[in-house]
């Protein structure tokens, strides 16, 4: 059987950097251009589409350059912390222009995960399958409370969300072995304890919203899927505690945890046995 290698993006706000410099360490030492799969989620979802149009000069330069700025995200802004539409509509289409034609044509299965209000499942706009970029990426990034109060980016007339399990690589596993590979590598910010603060607040927003339950029951069968022993995974997380919260975007810390990711990943003795 063909090493079909899918590679999973967490997402996890600003803390994503981390996934941004695991990713330029792959590109660098290992060469991985492209990947049969990739799957990413909300923090990621960006990286992720510069990746697959091979603009990999964008991806450090709009994490460390663009992103420590309050127009994107302010603390103190309390109606709009985060400004998704500002990212995607001035950033991502304009000053750093991303070539969504590219990400079309791409040979690599590229995936843009987001929650469906309606369904109440995990959805996927597929960049091999009338994906409109800007918009996936929009509904990916499209967190209660942070981008608006209740979050409603609407894609081929359904409403979408960015929960709170996408701050999680391994949901995502189900999906990468129903698109057949069998080589997957998780990239995870994920904490020991995992986000302990961002899940209570999330968990009290979700009590007055009418998707609770599909909700809930999605994540079950997501966080209790088992792998098959013939697939063969691989999970790159902090070696020691990234300094980056969620929604900070102070532009040492980004710089730090990308450096640290970079280097750990570079010198991961079990990443270089796992791609033998």
């Amino acid at each position: 059987m063909d090493n079909k290698l899918a590679i999973i993006m967490s997402g996890g706000g600003m803390k994503a950097s981390f996934n941004a410099g695991v990713l330029l360490a792959l590109l660098e030492k290992y060469k991985i251009t492209d990947p049969y799969l990739l799957i990413c989620s909300s923090g990621s979802a960006g990286t992720g589409a510069y990746y697959v149009s091979r603009q990999y000069d964008s991806i450090k330069s709009i994490w460390e350059k663009i992103l420590p700025s309050k127009t994107i995200l302010n603390q103190w802004r309390l109606w709009k912390i985060l400004d998704i539409d500002y990212l995607i509509d001035e950033v991502f289409k304009k000053q750093n222009p991303l070539d969504e034609e590219k990400v079309y044509q791409s040979k690599i299965n590229f995936l843009i995960s987001s929650f469906n209000q309606e369904t109440g499942q995990i959805m996927y706009f597929d960049n091999h399958n009338n994906m409109n970029v800007f918009e996936s990426m929009r509904a990916s990034k499209a967190i209660p409370m942070i981008y608006k109060l209740v979050p409603s980016v609407k894609v081929k007339q359904s409403l979408y969300f960015d929960p709170v399990i996408s701050f999680r690589a391994d949901i995502h596993l189900k999906k990468a072995v129903e698109f057949g590979a069998n080589k997957i590598i998780m990239i995870s910010n994920t904490p020991p304890n995992g986000y302990l603060f961002e899940n209570i607040c999330f968990r009290i927003w979700l009590l007055f919203q009418k998707c609770r339950k599909p909700y809930n029951k999605t994540e079950k069968e997501l966080f209790n899927y088992k792998i098959s022993q013939n697939i063969k995974t691989l999970k790159i997380s902090p070696k020691k505690k990234l300094t980056i919260g969620f929604i900070d975007n102070d532009k040492e810390l980004i710089q730090a945890a990308i450096k640290q990711a970079y280097q750990e990943t570079m010198t991961n003795k079990e990443l270089q046995c796992f791609l033998k």
